[in-house]
């Protein structure tokens, strides 16, 4: 099993957001890739359709649409598989630390502190 150290909260906040924000970022850029790479398959597949009748070309359609959901499903279990255990890692620490498991409640220390800084000017 695992071991996480026990962080301090006041320690870790700023660790969280950041880690919460880089794995939304990660998320987010791996699913834009999954959409970009599965039309790039279906459409490396599907150019040789253009070239043939109407009998041979569904052919070479069922087989692009065929590889491209291969392509997908599998990079889909490759960003499962990324993100679902830094999630978990993620919200073990942040129970350990004893903050809630809100990204809100994260970004609030920061967001305190930054209001306090300004409101001494």
């Amino acid at each position: 099993m695992l071991h996480v150290p026990r962080v301090e909260p006041w320690d870790s906040s700023p660790i969280f957001a950041l880690s919460v924000r880089r794995l939304d970022a990660l998320l987010n850029v791996g699913a834009a890739l999954l959409a970009a790479g599965t039309i790039e398959i279906w459409a490396f597949y599907a150019w040789p359709a253009a070239q043939m009748s109407e009998p041979g070309a569904a052919v070479f359609f069922s087989i692009a649409k065929t590889m491209s959901s291969v392509a997908g499903a599998f990079f889909s279990v490759v960003l499962i598989s990324i993100y679902v255990p830094a999630v978990i890692v993620l919200r073990r620490r942040l129970a350990m630390s004893g903050l809630s498991s809100s990204v809100a409640a994260v970004d609030a220390p920061r967001a305190a502190a930054a209001q306090n800084r300004f409101s001494r000017c």
